[in-house]
């Protein structure tokens, strides 16, 4: 898993323990997105990337 604060320009990569990742609420005025792959032992992949998930306050 990956999050940007800049809308996807840069991404940094997350480490996901137990289902769940640890990542810094998005500035006043600034968003967060995230970006996920997965892929299954048979090959089959998939990817979702959310934009502007939500904006800090």
């Amino acid at each position: 898993m990956s999050v940007s604060y800049d809308g996807g320009r840069h991404w940094t990569g997350l480490a996901v323990s137990h289902g769940h990742v640890t990542y810094e609420n998005p500035a006043k005025g600034r968003t967060v997105s995230f970006k996920h792959r997965i892929a299954d032992r048979k090959g089959n992949a998939s990817a979702v990337t959310v934009y502007d998930a939500y904006a800090g306050k």
